[in-house]
């Protein structure tokens, strides 16, 4: 009798080799939430939250990307720096997360939440999609 005749009912009591038994289950990996701890919103629920005041927008793009169109009154801390600087934002402060497309704010955003901070909103679709006014160029001291 051959091997695939064991493996396929060919002998009722044969069982596979040792080295083909199935291999036990792997751990399960931790639960992650499924909705994350921020809130994201629209760019233009975006644009009325700025307009409307009291929220620090946080930019986490580059320096570059900053100077060629940015949100006026937001504060540049790009994303690799954020474990660095995180001491120099307020805790209770309210935040509007934003990157150029939304990858980065994602990740500023978990990070944020994953180091107490609780009132985060992430700026769905990043600067490319917002139409609310935007400034250029150096940023004046």
């Amino acid at each position: 009798m051959g091997l695939f005749s064991k493996w396929f009912g060919g002998a009722r009591d044969a069982k596979p080799p040792e080295t083909l038994q199935s291999n036990p289950a792997p751990e399960p990996e931790p639960a992650v939430p499924e909705v994350p701890p921020w809130k994201e919103l629209t760019p233009a629920e975006s644009r009325e939250r700025i307009e409307a005041g009291g929220i620090v927008v946080l930019d986490v793009r580059t320096p570059r990307e900053f100077e060629s169109r940015r949100i006026d009154g937001a504060r540049l801390i790009p994303v690799q720096q954020l474990t660095q600087r995180i001491g120099e934002l307020d805790r209770d402060a309210i935040y509007l997360v934003h990157c150029e497309h939304g990858m980065r704010s994602a990740d500023a955003c978990y990070y944020l939440s994953m180091t107490g901070f609780k009132n985060i909103y992430e700026m769905a679709g990043g600067i490319a999609q917002y139409t609310g006014p935007t400034v250029r160029g150096p940023v004046q001291s």
